[in-house]
């Protein structure tokens, strides 16, 4: 009897050292969490890949301000707040440089296409986004001239821009388009795009060609032949390439 109230007296004397080292334990990680709390404060914000906004636009777009805290820092939402109050980017990264700096990397998108409504310039990106409306004399930047859509009420800086119903098929095709031709490192060879045809897209490119694509076709695989057929051309010749069709079909430029 004796020896068994022994055996129980260490186990209870075992289990309460163990509980009490778990009370110190949780005290000490509560006591650095505590402290990491207090001491990784942003105290620098670092900025890359931005030509168009400074460092401070985008310290203020973002939503953080100087000391706060980088362990209670949502980055997800601040991403989506940077992308939100500046609409020449297309997406941005938020990382955490301990013990005091964000760091903020911006992918900022080109100009895709310029449509004029008789006043001003909407500025779209490669997916249809308005970036800005602006007088000509003031557009920052080049871009295409895109012919056959019509901006309608409702459009606006930050979202995507807003066409007539009959004007939607042609609108998607054109994004298609600008999106290929940003992946083939092509848009800023285009000065003019015309989607009026629901079938076919033409644009002008590299200042001597007139390009007429088919609208529903791969894309991907239209650019890299146009590519092709041009590399095969005198430096100096000019025309219309015509893609519409299986095989390219160019027409030269007469000369009179």
């Amino acid at each position: 009897m004796a020896e068994q109230r022994g055996r129980r007296y260490r186990r209870k004397r075992t289990g309460g050292r163990k509980f009490l080292r778990g009370i110190s334990m949780a005290i000490v990680v509560i006591a650095i969490l505590a402290g990491c709390v207090y001491l990784l404060k942003a105290e620098r914000i670092d900025v890359e890949g931005a030509s168009r906004y400074t460092a401070s636009q985008v310290a203020e777009a973002c939503g953080v301000r100087q000391n706060d805290n980088l362990l209670l820092l949502n980055k997800t939402a601040t991403e989506q707040a940077i992308v939100r109050n500046l609409p020449y980017v297309h997406s941005a990264t938020v990382k955490r440089v301990l013990p005091d700096t964000l760091r903020i990397t911006l992918h900022e998108s080109p100009i895709g296409g310029l449509i004029y409504d008789g006043t001003a310039l909407w500025v779209i990106d490669p997916y249809g986004k308005v970036m800005d409306y602006t007088p000509i004399d003031q557009l920052v930047g080049s871009g295409p001239w895109v012919e056959g859509l019509t901006a309608q009420e409702g459009s606006a800086v930050g979202k995507t821009l807003v066409v007539a119903d009959s004007q939607q098929e042609q609108f998607q095709y054109l994004q298609v388009l600008l999106q290929e031709l940003e992946r083939h490192d092509m848009l800023a060879q285009v000065s003019g795009i015309n989607c009026a045809d629901p079938g076919t897209l033409i644009f002008d490119w590299g200042g001597r060609f007139t390009v007429l694509v088919p609208a529903q076709s791969d894309l991907d695989y239209k650019m890299r032949y146009l590519k092709s057929v041009a590399a095969q051309l005198e430096s100096t010749e000019t025309g219309r390439i015509d893609l519409t069709r299986n095989e390219a079909h160019f027409i030269p430029t007469q000369i009179s």
